[in-house]
């Protein structure tokens, strides 16, 4: 009997160290958290990164995965570890019918950024099932969700190029996404271009592109007082005035911008008018000393090798000009 016991007991024990590997593994690669992983909700999108580049105390750091979604090629997220970044991650939640994920790889400010760092050469696309929170446990920043099970994955290799590169998901990608459930998608470094000078991997922009009108409108209401964002997911008051009313002049073909014009309310005579650009990603006003103190009337969008530019006059220099919006500093 004393045989047998020592035996259970072994038994027991191994049991345990296998329990304790399988979770270790299990988390190590990202299929399951036993806890909430603390996501940001800011830009529009509910995302977490694995670590970043000289993070701050407290607010958004320089090189945060915020970039990736301000419409702003000159900022980007840098990984924060030692080495290469290799297995280093940005996770996002995702609506259903996901056709696309439209990226610009590296530091990708200009051609010197982009070559002294590193780029992404392969990255594994994961697909996971994720558990949303009740009412209360989300704070004014922070959402906790609960990752349960991997869908789907696969690997693709990227271009190391400056320009915009659109990776295209399987057939079988949303053949297992139910409608009744919530889905993340995770982006995984797996191997790199090496830059010339520091070890840093680069992101620099991130779109997610549906198969259903995933698009926001703007919409003028209320007696021309109020300026709204909408989507199929909510409606967003961003400018309400007592003194002014606004006109919609044009959105650009991708929903991404548009042009307003702003003039009093109770005008006599003639009316001064003021022209508005907005973020409509990032649900803002955009400043006009921004775009330049020359810049008088915003005309319409063009777009250019794949790049959207604001067709504008420039009174300093008597004449039309375009200014590049997806390097404009907001």
């Amino acid at each position: 009997m004393l045989f047998c016991e020592k035996c259970d007991d072994m038994l027991k024990k191994f049991l345990v160290l296998l329990l304790l590997l399988h979770s270790l593994s299990a988390n190590s690669n990202g299929s399951l958290h036993d806890s909430p992983v603390r996501m940001i909700d800011t830009h529009g999108h509910v995302y977490k990164s694995s670590s970043e580049l000289n993070p701050p105390v407290q607010g958004f750091g320089k090189y945060g995965a915020h970039n990736l979604f301000d419409d702003n090629v000159k900022t980007a997220w840098a990984e924060g570890v030692n080495g290469n970044g290799i297995n280093e991650s940005i996770k996002f939640i995702i609506q259903k019918k996901l056709k696309k994920i439209q990226i610009v790889n590296g530091y990708a400010k200009s051609n010197s950024t982009f070559f002294k760092n590193n780029r992404i050469k392969k990255i594994k696309i994961t697909a996971f099932e994720v558990e949303m929170p009740k009412n209360g446990a989300v704070t004014e920043l922070f959402v906790p969700i609960k990752f349960r099970s991997k869908i789907i994955d696969f690997s693709v290799v990227l271009k190391d190029s400056i320009d915009p590169q659109t990776i295209y998901l399987p057939a079988k990608w949303n053949a297992g996404l139910a409608l009744n459930k919530n889905y993340a998608i995770e982006l995984k470094i797996m191997s790199v271009y090496r830059g010339n000078k520091y070890k840093d991997t680069c992101l620099s922009e991130l779109k997610l592109i549906y198969s259903t009108n995933n698009k926001k409108d703007v919409k003028i209401r209320n007696n021309d007082s109020e300026i709204w964002i909408e989507s199929h997911l909510k409606s967003k008051l961003i400018v309400k005035s007592k003194e002014s009313i606004f006109q919609l002049i044009e959105i650009d073909k991708e929903s991404r911008w548009a042009i307003i014009i702003e003039m009093p309310k109770d005008g006599v005579g003639r009316v001064e008018t003021k022209y508005l650009l907005m973020s409509i990603n990032q649900e803002k006003i955009i400043d006009a000393q921004i775009l330049g103190e020359d810049i008088q009337e915003l005309y319409g969008f063009k777009y250019v090798n794949g790049k959207s530019y604001l067709q504008c006059h420039s009174s300093k220099q008597k004449t039309d000009k375009l200014i590049d919006l997806s390097g404009l500093v907001l």
